[in-house]
């Protein structure tokens, strides 16, 4: 029964299924336009992936909130993709600053330029956690 025990306390903890990432990330810093049903608002990219993008913005944009955001990426592909607030983070103050998007409905093409732009920039890689 010792045994067990030793045996279940050297087993690493679970990984945080919020660390997951299932694609790379390229950082970079590209402003972004967003449009919602109701507002029209900006940010600045941080980071893009094949499933979406972080996004500096100061808009309160609820989580599960859908909008059109439009995106260049410098010397690549415009991306113009549906997407969904996955998440936000806020500061001491209550006041949004950042929120991970997702790509909801990439076009197979806008994909496919997506995936070869990130491919190409392997100096810019986000580490995964």
């Amino acid at each position: 029964m010792l045994a067990a025990k030793t045996a279940a306390a050297e087993k690493p903890p679970a990984e945080n299924p919020a660390n997951r990432r299932r694609h790379k990330r390229v950082r970079i810093e590209v402003p972004l336009e967003g449009q919602t049903d109701t507002r029209l608002w900006g940010g600045l990219a941080l980071n893009v992936s094949q499933g979406g993008v972080l996004v500096q913005s100061p808009r309160n944009i609820p989580e599960g909130e859908t909008l059109l955001v439009e995106l260049t990426l410098e010397g690549g592909p415009r991306v113009v993709v549906q997407c969904e607030v996955r998440w936000r983070q806020m500061d001491d103050q209550g006041r949004q600053t950042h929120i991970g998007l997702m790509f909801k409905e990439l076009p197979v093409a806008a994909e496919r330029a997506l995936q070869s732009w990130v491919n190409e920039h392997p100096d810019n890689v986000e580490q995964r956690f």
